[in-house]
C-alpha cells in the first residue's frame, strides 16, 4: 500500500512466488510530496515500510520585476508579479516583505517555506536541518540528498488496523 497526504494512492495484492516481488508503480499516481510504501503480511501485520519524496516540479512559479534597478528609503516601488503554472498563467494572493540583507543576512537554504512546511517538515518527526536546501535548486545531489533524508529521518510507526478492517472515514 501506498499513502500520499493520509490518503492511498496505490494498493495491491499479489502471492509471492519467490523471495523477489517487483511491481512498477508509476509516479503521476502520486501528487508532490512524501510517499509511504508499506508492505503487509498475508494477515495484515505491516512488515516493512519505506517513505520516499514524489517531486513533479508543478510549483506556482513566479517572476518579479521592478519599474527601477534600486531605490531610495521609503521610494515608492511598483512590481510586476507573473505567476504561471505548468506555463500557463494563474492567479493567487501572495504577501511581499522587503528586508535589507546587509542587516537581516539570511541563508535561503536554511528558511522555513510554506513549500517546506506543507511537503517535508510536517510529515517528517526529525530535526530537518535546512530544509530549503532540497527545494532551492533541484538537481540530481539534492534529490539524492532528500532520499537519504528519507531513509534516515523518516521511519514512523502507523497503525493500519481501521484502514485493514474497513473503518475508514470518508
Amino acid at each position: 500500500m501506498a499513502k500520499a497526504s493520509g490518503v492511498i494512492c496505490f494498493a495491491a495484492k499479489t502471492q509471492l512466488q519467490n523471495q523477489i516481488y517487483y511491481a512498477k508503480v508509476p509516479k503521476t499516481k502520486f501528487p508532490t510530496g512524501i510517499v509511504q510504501v508499506t508492505l503487509f503480511t498475508s494477515d495484515g501485520e505491516p512488515i516493512s515500510e519505506r517513505i520516499a519524496f514524489i517531486q513533479h516540479h508543478d510549483q506556482l512559479n513566479l517572476s518579479i520585476s521592478s519599474d527601477h534597478p534600486d531605490y531610495t528609503t521609503r521610494q515608492k516601488v511598483k512590481l510586476n508579479i507573473s505567476a504561471k503554472s505548468n506555463s500557463q498563467p494563474d492567479e493567487g494572493n501572495f504577501s511581499i516583505s522587503v528586508i535589507d540583507d546587509s542587516k537581516v543576512p539570511y541563508d535561503e537554504n536554511a528558511e522555513t517555506t510554506i513549500l517546506t512546511n506543507l511537503l517535508l517538515t510536517s510529515d517528517i518527526t526529525g530535526y530537518i536541518e535546512k530544509p530549503n536546501y532540497y527545494f532551492n535548486h533541484p538537481d540530481e545531489k539534492t534529490a539524492g540528498d532528500l532520499d537519504v533524508l528519507m531513509q534516515t529521518q523518516g521511519y514512523r510507526r502507523f497503525s493500519y488496523d481501521n484502514i485493514l478492517n474497513d473503518n475508514i472515514r470518508p
